[in-house]
């Protein structure tokens, strides 16, 4: 029966070669010899990856985690710069000679 439809689906009857001839005799024994064991699913674990579903869960999770953490400090992080520059700037008027200063306001 197998052998049947992989004949009609290779279109053989019209025009084949002798190559083609051969690899259908070679794919209906391979066919006609396999069997294949089908079991009953017992759970939803037969049919579903649910390993992979729960790492993608979990990456979905923590993505949408670390962008609201990142809205949060964002703005902490933007002030960190002009405040060390300001405070450079002071600290070298009070004491001029410091070079440490300098290296923050060349930064």
């Amino acid at each position: 029966v197998e052998c049947r439809i992989m004949t009609n689906y290779m279109g053989i009857g019209d025009v084949a070669t002798v190559e083609a001839r051969g690899e259908k005799a070679h794919l209906c024994k391979i066919v006609n010899t396999t069997r294949v064991k089908q079991e009953r699913l017992d759970s939803v674990t037969d049919v579903v990856d649910v390993g992979w579903i729960r790492g993608a869960a979990y990456a979905l999770v923590g993505s949408f985690s670390s962008i609201l953490s990142f809205r949060v400090v964002l703005p902490a992080a933007l002030s960190v710069a002009p405040g060390l520059l300001l405070a450079a700037i002071r600290i070298k008027v009070v004491a001029p000679q410091s070079f440490l200063p300098g290296v923050f306001i060349v930064i």
